[in-house]
């Protein structure tokens, strides 16, 4: 960012007195010094314009200039930067290179400046000050560049917080802009002209030699001298100012800071303050005439600006100039070979009149620091804190303190005293007395359990996987002796074995041929391709029906040919708009590649030529030729099945090379080398060896640090650790830590549905304790909470001895939540006082090795050696998009509206600075995707000519991936990292940086052209009516594009047009609660009211729902009638059949009530019945006015934020992982770890809360 510091140091001194230049260095640096602490990357830079505002006070324009100056020769920590203003190009292209995520400056308002003096001077500074700053705000603003106020700025821990403007909120449109900021920059340049310089001295004969005398001095001295002869040339001032003065000057390099401390004096001479105006006056012009500087450069005087006036030290020695005291020789001489130049004109006799030793009239400052109490801390022992928190390594002398120092009596119980804890720690409050649960409450759990069994069914962890324990040896030993028995097997019991193997095999091949039989009849009913294809899929995701290899392989082929006939089905298509959608013949590209690794081993020959045949017809020769040079590794005999080639068109070819068509439309489909490996801990999959590593970690009882992307399996591995904590005893206590509740409930139930485990005792395996609600806390072996709710049970002094110690591991998941600003230090708490091994979990954490080696010392100190576990591979290929609609809106019609081109790609390298990509390369975390490097390569074909040939030649897709087919993940991500490793080359070359450029100029026309257009839109719309102000005023607001109601009005299209583009379901991040609540209330009224227009004027809906009210009266009142006989009758033991007998043959009745599927986001064929929606929300206890809520579900619609309650959450999630809910408007607590996938990732709106970590998150979780 870049810090502008003109009125900063103005807030932290007072500018109507002292005149200490060194108080206000030290405070500037200091304030560098905390932002450079937190690692803060900026800039400083000054505008020469910003002159005018002190021009009216010569003392700030002479510490504006000293302080620039001393910044720029002694900080070398930070760049400094200076302009002439902030509205010409130069500006403009700063902004534009270096990208600043926001400016940090002063608002101008200095109430401060104004209350201590009211003068008109003071309020004229006041009133130029608040122009300038409050101005260039606004330019900045409408630059959309972030402004960040110094006022209010906090510094806390390892953050700085501060107010932050944003564009949104300002109802201007892009002309409006232009148009102010030039009358802005008019009135600025016209009316507040830079002080020059009107000094004419260069050639004087006493300003020779002053240069002469201080050609190996400072420029302090050669400014001071220079001034106060330019004073002495005009006035006339006594011998007793000069003098002090000019010997103040000389002191402040002898003397130390504590000498130089003085309170403010009563009253000053008149005549002191007059040459001190005078001295400011002259000053401002020196420093103002770049002769100077550039004399200074030339005698290279060193640069001690910043501490270049001390006025009250120099008042100081005035008021003693009438004792009779010498100074130092060194000094004494010196001083008057410069006295003798400056009065040498007046013919005055120099006389020393000063004191001598500076020691005895500038004594440090005065006061009763002396007598002050010695203040020390008292030792402290106790087992308890010693063994939490170890050596504090604070020096204390024991020697010094006894006993009777100590006042037991006023601090309480001594360490002899048993504590007993009646009360909460952190309140007043009795601790809660046992009680016996009533039959409500355990109703009320029987359905939470109930509820949690749905959860987790949700998340897809049903299998329970029943934990059990050796507790006694005589089961190890029954185990060892059924062993034996196994061995002793005769041959006879082998043989029938392999008999009854061969028997189910044979039976299981005949099933599977049946099987596939029944599927292809079924199949060869249909008519479309695409529904035979999809009825296929459907099968075949039950794979275990079919035992038998050669069938399993035939079933395969009957998918390759759909695949294919549906390729040839979309080449066919009249495209009227002439896109084609090559994603089908990538279907049929990896369904060839999937059969030939599958079935390697049991490929016939025909199987072969098939393969070979599809990969000819799409036009892939380098692909044909790999599986063409394939050798068969069996002679089985050739299958029964006839493949079916499609008839037309005969030219099935994709018209690119195999390279490029892999790299366009395959990436998200690439094999991945994971370097997975066997592991007989692992049974359901093949871990990777980095998951290997850390399960080795887990057994040893050491702790880890594991940094790995989204979905590689971290979870995994925590489930590891608990299953191994359950195994071992029925004591161990693991600890699962969880950002927020709603990952605590996720991982809960998870847990829940995972493991069971039978216990002699009344105890749980698993456990939940939150500020809201616990269950089984007390007495359970896997807990899963929250940071702070660990810390006070850690920390409780009841649970010291029979719980803490029981605690063998704890997993901290995402752990890069210790970096926020008011969670972070519980964290940070909970690392440093955990006495157990711990896994630390996280997929961004910015700086892995320094976070790594700070945790490494706490678990050092409790001897657990720390590991570090990091991959970068990440598989989830995320395209980027802009979402620029058309201006005016269309009028919403139904969710499955006509595709648009309102999807508006973003390449990475249109982000990226040419000067930052020069200087600090591509950022780490940086993806470019496949076809977004092939993209690259074309552009840096296209702009270059004939330079860099060999290079280019080397990078084209078909020659680098020539030996590579297919091509895998791994084969992308090298190529990737080559191509980014030449785009930067060609940055630092003069003559090839013009491309780079050039490269993401292109990059970004086209993203620019359409955000033009449409704030161009909103600016036409706005200036339609201009007679009609309201209307004007009404259609602005509508349709200004830094405006929340531009939300309002486009997130129903957006989410339609993704519908339509069967991107759905999606995930809308919005970082304010309320604003979620607004966004999806919009949503729901608009379907709601547009439903209930087209049902009013739709006369066979009518005609219908008052049919089906009088079917529903008529049956009502036959169950009442049949009911009241019942009662009269007496009720028989089949009655209970007969009443549900009764409507078994009428036809079903017409819900008139049911949403409309073109007003909804329900799926037409969900996997979730409406009864079972309908029993997930009936007894949900939200507030019942607000029923939009719950009525939105019904409509696929969900908001997730920490301000619902915990049940609508979760019913939410498992919705959406039913696909039933299929938009879900949510803050940024969702990125934390929820399992929610989905297809699209929405940035709703701008935020201040939208950081490059949150960012960061938010895509890594999907």
């Amino acid at each position: 960012f870049y810090f502008d510091p003109e009125t900063h140091w103005l807030d932290l001194t007072d500018p109507t007195g002292g005149s200490q230049f060194l108080g206000v260095a030290y405070l500037i640096e200091k304030f560098l010094s905390n932002l450079l602490d937190r690692h803060c990357v900026f800039y400083l830079a000054f505008f020469e314009v910003h002159k005018f505002i002190w021009r009216e006070n010569s003392k700030f324009l002479v510490v504006r200039q000293a302080i620039i100056e001393h910044l720029k020769e002694n900080v070398s920590k930070v760049k400094l930067i200076e302009f002439k203003n902030w509205w010409e190009e130069e500006w403009k292209e700063f902004l534009d290179t270096r990208q600043p995520l926001f400016v940090l400056l002063g608002d101008g308002q200095q109430n401060k400046l104004v209350s201590k003096s009211s003068s008109d001077e003071v309020i004229l500074i006041a009133k130029n000050l608040a122009c300038f700053c409050q101005a260039f705000m606004f330019s900045c603003i409408m630059k959309d560049v972030y402004v960040a106020l110094l006022p209010g700025l906090l510094f806390k821990d390892s953050r700085a917080f501060a107010f932050v403007f944003d564009r949104i909120g300002y109802y201007l449109s892009k002309q409006d802009c232009t148009n102010l900021e030039e009358e802005i920059h008019e009135v600025l340049s016209t009316h507040f002209p830079i002080p020059t310089s009107s000094t004419d001295i260069h050639d004087h004969e006493a300003v020779s030699a002053v240069c002469r005398l201080e050609s190996s001095g400072s420029q302090r001295m050669l400014y001071i001298i220079l001034s106060v002869y330019y004073i002495l040339l005009n006035q006339w001032f006594s011998d007793g100012v000069i003098k002090a003065f000019i010997y103040h000057a000389m002191l402040l390099d002898y003397l130390p800071l504590k000498a130089r401390a003085h309170k403010p004096l009563i009253s000053t001479s008149p005549e002191v303050v007059t040459f001190l105006d005078e001295f400011y006056k002259q000053c401002a012009q020196l420093f103002m005439d770049s002769y100077w500087q550039r004399q200074a450069k030339a005698f290279k005087l060193a640069c001690n600006l910043g501490d270049f006036i001390d006025a009250r030290l120099y008042a100081v020695l005035f008021s003693l100039s009438e004792l009779d005291l010498v100074l130092p020789s060194e000094i004494q001489e010196k001083a008057e070979v410069i006295l003798d130049i400056l009065l040498k004109h007046r013919q005055s006799k120099i006389h020393s009149t000063l004191p001598g030793s500076p020691t005895v009239i500038l004594s440090p400052l005065s006061g009763d620091t002396n007598s002050l109490p010695e203040l020390r801390l008292l030792p402290f022992r106790f087992p308890f804190y010693e063994e939490y928190l170890g050596n504090m390594n604070i020096d204390v002398d024991e020697a010094v303190v006894v006993d009777e120092e100590i006042d037991y009596g006023k601090y309480g119980q001594n360490g002899k005293t048993k504590y007993i804890d009646e009360y909460h720690w952190h309140v007043s409050k009795p601790l809660d007395k046992v009680k016996i649960q009533t039959s409500k409450q355990q109703r009320n759990y029987q359905k939470y359990v109930r509820f949690m069994q749905a959860y987790a069914t949700s998340l897809g962890t049903t299998h329970n996987q029943t934990i059990t324990v050796d507790r006694k040896n005589s089961n190890n030993q029954k185990k060892e002796k059924k062993a034996i028995k196994a061995n002793k097997m005769s041959s006879k019991g082998k043989a029938i074995i392999e008999a009854n193997k061969k028997t189910i095999l044979e039976k299981a091949a005949a099933d599977s041929r049946r099987i596939l039989k029944t599927w292809s009849d079924e199949i060869d009913s249909l008519k479309s391709t695409e529904e035979k294809l999809k009825r296929l899929l459907g099968l075949l995701k039950n794979p275990g029906r079919l035992q038998h290899p050669p069938t399993m392989m035939k079933a395969q082929l009957i998918k390759l040919q759909l695949q294919l006939q549906f390729w040839a089905d979309e080449l066919n298509k009249d495209k009227r708009d002439g896109h084609t959608d090559f994603s089908k013949a990538m279907d049929v590209y990896r369904q060839v590649f999937s059969i030939f690794h599958e079935f390697s081993d049991i490929m016939t020959s025909e199987v072969k030529q098939i393969l070979e045949k599809v990969l000819e017809r799409l036009g892939m020769e380098s692909s044909a030729k790999k599986i063409r040079e394939f050798i068969l590794k069996t002679n089985m005999n050739q299958s029964e099945y006839l493949f079916q080639f499609p008839s037309r068109p005969n030219n099935l070819s994709v018209g690119i090379s195999d390279a490029r068509f892999q790299m366009k439309y395959g990436g998200h489909s690439m094999a991945r080398d994971t370097n997975a490996v066997d592991d007989p801990r692992v049974k359901t999959f093949r871990p990777d060896s980095w998951q290997v590593e850390v399960l080795n970690i887990i057994d040893r009882k050491e702790s880890a640090l594991v940094c790995c992307p989204t979905s590689s399996g971290k979870t995994f591995i925590a489930f590891y650790a608990m299953e191994q904590i359950l195994r071992e005893d029925d004591e161990g206590i693991i600890v699962y830590v969880a950002p927020t509740k709603a990952l605590v409930n996720q991982v809960a139930a998870e847990v829940y549905g995972r493991f069971t485990k039978n216990y002699p005792s009344a105890m749980s395996h698993w456990g939940i304790y939150t500020r809201d609600y616990r269950e089984n806390h007390d007495c359970c072996q896997i807990l899963v909470t929250v940071p702070d709710m660990l810390e006070i049970l850690m920390l409780s002094p009841n649970r010291s001895d029979d719980w803490s110690p029981k605690i063998r591991r704890i997993i901290f998941d995402e752990i890069h939540s210790i970096g926020e600003s008011e969670s972070g230090v519980v964290w940070e708490h909970l690392l440093l006082i955990s006495q157990c091994p711990i896994l630390a979990l996280s997929a961004t954490v910015g700086n892995p090795s320094e976070f790594h080696s700070w945790v490494e010392k706490a678990q050092k100190l409790r001897g657990h050696k720390m590991h570090l576990i990091m991959s970068d591979k990440r598989y989830s290929e995320l395209v980027k998009f802009a979402y620029i609609p058309s201006l005016p809106f269309p009028t919403f019609e139904t969710v499955y509206p006509k595709t648009t081109d309102c999807f508006i790609p973003v390449h990475p390298c249109s982000a990226l600075s040419w000067v930052i990509l020069k200087e600090k390369g591509f950022p780490t975390d940086m993806k470019i995707l496949p076809d977004e490097c092939v993209q690259l390569y074309d552009k840096m074909c296209q702009v270059s000519g004939s330079n860099d040939k060999k290079m280019l030649k080397r990078l084209n897709p078909d020659n680098w991936f020539r030996d590579k087919i297919p091509i895998t993940k791994v084969d992308a991500s090298e190529y990737e990292k080559t191509i980014k490793e030449a785009f930067r080359n060609w940055s630092t070359n003069e003559s090839t940086v013009q491309f780079v450029k050039q490269i993401i100029n292109d990059f970004r026309s086209l993203l620019e052209k359409r955000f033009s257009k449409l704030e161009a839109s909103g600016f036409v719309l706005s200036e339609a009516n201009v007679d009609i102000k309201q209307e004007v005023k009404e259609v602005k607001g509508k349709f200004d594009m830094y405006d929340d109601d531009f939300l309002k009005y486009a997130i129903l299209n957006l989410a339609a047009e993704l519908n339509s583009q069967d991107k759905l379901p999606a995930i809308f991040f919005h970082f304010d609660r309320r604003g979620c609540n607004t966004l999806a209330l919009k949503i729901f009224e608009t379907l709601e009211s547009k439903e209930a227009e087209i049902r009013e004027n739709d006369k066979e809906y009518q005609k219908r729902k008052k049919t089906a009210i009088l079917q529903t009266e008529a049956r009502e009142k036959l169950s009442k009638k049949i009911s009241e006989s019942k009662k009269k009758k007496g009720r028989r033991d089949d009655d209970e059949f007969s009443d549900s007998a009764v409507h078994d043959d009428d036809p079903e009745i017409f819900d008139w009530e049911k949403n409309d599927p073109r007003f909804s986001f329900v799926p037409m064929n969900p996997s979730i019945t409406d009864k079972e929606v309908d029993e997930l929300i009936e007894h949900q206890s939200w507030n019942k006015e607000k029923t939009f809520f719950w009525k939105a579900l019904k409509r696929g619609i969900g908001i997730h934020h920490g301000g619902m309650p915990k049940k609508y959450l979760q019913t939410v999630e498992i919705l959406f992982r039913k696909k039933y809910v299929r938009v879900v408007i949510a803050t940024g607590t969702l990125a934390l770890g929820i399992n929610m996938p989905c297809k699209t990732v929405i940035f709703t709106g701008d935020s201040v809360f939208l950081t490059a970590l949150n960012y960061r998150r938010v895509l890594m979780l999907y």
